[in-house]
């Protein structure tokens, strides 16, 4: 059971990682290139923005963060691994 609970928990936190770096990735095509700074088993996360937001918009069916993606950006937010702001933007990306 625990194994099999384990094996669940990271491919969620594996599928939330995927999700982030997709809309990393839409946000740098958006605005230009942003510097990322490495998180190790996290993936990468984007600093420096300066530029509005433009909307990411999911794919059919898709509405909403999952939990998974929003304690993901909570925990990247509490280890001090991103700011407010993009926290703020990356909530506001995955609600769109």
């Amino acid at each position: 059971r625990i194994d099999s609970a384990t094996k669940m928990a990271e491919a969620k936190i594996k599928s939330a990682e995927i999700r982030l770096e997709q809309i990393r990735e839409k946000l740098e095509k958006n605005r230009g290139a942003i510097p990322d700074v490495d998180l190790g088993d996290l993936g990468t996360v984007f600093k420096g923005v300066e530029e509005p937001i433009h909307h990411v918009h999911r794919k059919a069916g898709k509405k909403g963060a999952s939990d998974e993606e929003r304690l993901m950006i909570l925990q990247m937010l509490q280890d001090k691994k991103i700011t407010v702001d993009e926290a703020e933007t990356l909530f506001k990306a995955l609600e769109d």
